[in-house]
């Protein structure tokens, strides 16, 4: 997760609502602690598409990507998912080992909890980022496909 970032990188999450308001922020070594924090739930989905992205000749780019995501998790009244519509507000740059964010801010536009299907929580906790943009005028993909996934259920429990 980290490696999609510079070593440099941010990515910020705003208040639901309330795109000016930066709630959290997180850089460097900080940025491995997402995971833990998704950890808690039996399994999570993103679901991401009306991207955009502009590539300027300095090396960086700016994009927008809405999304839906889903946090699915086990409580005592039974199975729940947090669903949080989101935009990524990204700026990337091209490092020698290729583009990376250098900013991600997830705006949260809303948030809602729903009773979810029991048995849909039975599957591993995954999370899924892309970066994609369309060739340039010249011809070149600049940011190609990229799709780590990642397991805690597979990892120690903090």
């Amino acid at each position: 997760f980290t490696a999609l970032f510079a070593p440099d990188g941010v990515l910020a999450v705003t208040a639901v609502g309330d795109p000016d308001t930066v709630v959290s922020e997180r850089s460097g070594a900080s940025l491995s602690q997402i995971l833990d924090r998704i950890a808690r739930f039996d399994r999570t989905e993103h679901r991401v598409g009306g991207w955009t992205f502009a590539v300027a000749d300095d090396g960086t780019a700016t994009g927008r990507v809405e999304g839906e995501a889903h946090h699915h998790s086990t409580t005592e009244d039974g199975a729940e998912d947090w669903i949080l519509s989101i935009m990524y507000v990204d700026r990337y740059v091209r490092t020698p080992d290729g583009w990376r964010f250098a900013r991600r801010t997830v705006q949260v536009r809303e948030a809602r909890t729903v009773r979810a299907d029991p048995d849909a929580t039975d599957a591993p906790t995954c999370v899924w980022w892309a970066i994609r943009v369309k060739p340039s005028t010249d011809g070149t993909v600049p940011i190609t496909h990229c799709s780590p996934r990642y397991s805690a259920r597979t990892r120690a429990s903090p």
